[in-house]
């Protein structure tokens, strides 16, 4: 936005002056320019962030300027240049006999066009046995949300091992 200097004055970065009849100053003419171009930006500021100009709300701006978000467990920060950060917390059920398992995450917030990147990491190791860790991946990703699953695969003895508590996990996502 480009500053717009009070009507008649030569000087481009020339200041508004109040006027004081007492003592005979003028105060500035304000050119139309100098409030639309104000409003202007503010309501491309409040568009932009995905909002609908309110004239009831007047935080509106604010929200803009800081970006919606939520600091909730499983929140997110949507940046001025579109990109969406989420994260939460999950927890993949245990699945007696069985050596994967998993569970729908559904985003605290849609990506308005994909999401590109999530990563899933537990929280503690529920399933080692033998010296084994549990692979954990994400499948699914969607706008919406994903899957993240546990996979035991097969330990260092050559035996399937089993599922048999609950995983709980912390996830990170990014998209647009």
């Amino acid at each position: 936005m480009r500053y717009v200097a009070p009507f008649g004055q030569p000087d481009p970065d020339a200041p508004y002056v109040n006027g004081n009849p007492g003592t005979g100053v003028e105060g500035s003419i304000p050119p139309a320019a100098a409030i639309e171009h104000a409003q202007r930006e503010i309501v491309a500021a409040i568009v932009g962030s995905g909002q609908t100009p309110d004239a009831g709300n007047l935080t509106q701006l604010w929200q803009a300027i800081t970006g919606a978000f939520s600091k909730a467990t499983n929140g997110y920060l949507k940046l001025p240049s579109g990109i969406v950060l989420q994260w939460g917390t999950a927890t993949v059920p245990s699945d007696a006999g069985a050596t994967t398992s998993s569970v729908a995450v559904t985003f605290p917030t849609a990506f308005p066009t994909a999401a590109r990147a999530l990563v899933a990491t537990p929280t503690r190791g529920a399933n080692v046995a033998n010296g084994y860790t549990p692979t954990t991946g994400v499948s699914s990703l969607t706008s919406t949300g994903c899957n993240i699953f546990i996979d035991t695969l097969t330990g260092s003895s050559g035996s399937p091992i089993t599922i048999t508590q609950s995983d709980p996990c912390v996830w990170f996502a990014m998209g647009y």
